[in-house]
């Protein structure tokens, strides 16, 4: 959907490489519904840009409200690449074929709205044609997307409205989780155990982002410590036994959208907490050992 030379993501489960279509042609740059498309799925060609234009709040972008809202805003959809695969159809197609399939963008919840990109094979469709493209959107940030199509005659829906909530609404994401991992503290209350704690920020970090593992070289190889943790802040780890006196510590972020970001301490840690014991089995004097 982008202008110029782009990387095309890795095909979704049950895509082909093929502009999929019931019985119409592929959208514009495509090839037939039988032939392979060139370097992966077809791109839609864009025609406006939003990259001068202020990032939508994430989680706070509301649409206006319209007396005539007949559905609600749709769950959001988190990725980690800025080019996304968009899947649609087209349906009621008359005898004079299609004029334009259009997608357009909103940033604030549908407050606004913009023309975005356009399919230059729309002429091509027919009805019941389900298609397959990229688009790029400009940079993180939320992104509401409907569909405008329009036949020959001009007829058909028209183009969004301010207030009108989107049909699909994807957030980009590329930035990986932040976090510091602190030198662990012995837990006083529990015997041979260890306070692991740390700060992880992320925007999506969801509920359980956190695995902690441990290594005697900083290269690994890794042991699990706990996977699938929640952003708490602290884990009590009991101790596993021959565990070397000090170890290397390492913590991974995973957000919703799939960045992974990794925390490494730089030193091993001290994880021995042995007390060491030591009794009292004689008493001699100095005349009996001369003996």
């Amino acid at each position: 959907m982008t202008p110029g030379n782009t990387v095309v993501p890795p095909l979704p489960p049950g895509h082909t490489g093929l502009a999929e279509q019931a019985s119409g042609p592929a959208l514009a740059g495509a090839a037939g519904p039988t032939s392979p498309v060139q370097g992966g799925i077809p791109k839609m060609q864009a025609i406006a840009s939003t990259s001068d234009a202020a990032p939508g709040s994430p989680r706070q972008a509301q649409a206006a409200t319209q007396p005539n809202q007949s559905r609600s805003m749709p769950p959001l959809q988190l990725v980690n690449d800025p080019e996304i695969i968009l899947e649609y159809e087209v349906q009621k197609v008359g005898p004079s074929g299609l004029k334009s399939v259009e997608v357009w963008l909103t940033r604030d919840g549908g407050a606004s709205w913009q023309i975005f990109a356009e399919d230059d094979k729309a002429a091509e469709m027919t009805s019941g044609g389900k298609y397959v493209r990229t688009l790029r959107l400009p940079q993180d940030g939320v992104y509401g997307l409907s569909l405008v199509v329009k036949s020959k005659a001009g007829l058909g829906r028209p183009a969004p409205r301010a207030g009108e909530l989107p049909e699909m609404l994807v957030e980009v994401d590329t930035v990986a989780p932040e976090g510091t991992l602190y030198s662990p503290t012995p837990d006083t209350s529990n015997r041979n155990t260890l306070i692991l704690s740390w700060i992880a920020k992320d925007r999506n970090l969801g509920k359980t982002p956190i695995t902690l593992e441990w290594a005697e070289q900083p290269s690994g190889a890794w042991q699990p410590i706990a996977t699938n943790q929640p952003n708490s802040g602290s884990y009590a780890w009991k101790l596993p036994p021959a565990l070397p006196s000090h170890v290397y510590l390492k913590m991974t972020m995973r957000d919703e959208a799939g960045n992974v970001g990794v925390a490494v301490t730089s030193q091993p840690q001290l994880v021995d907490l042995s007390e060491p014991e030591g009794h009292i089995t004689r008493v001699t004097t100095t005349a009996n050992k001369k003996q």
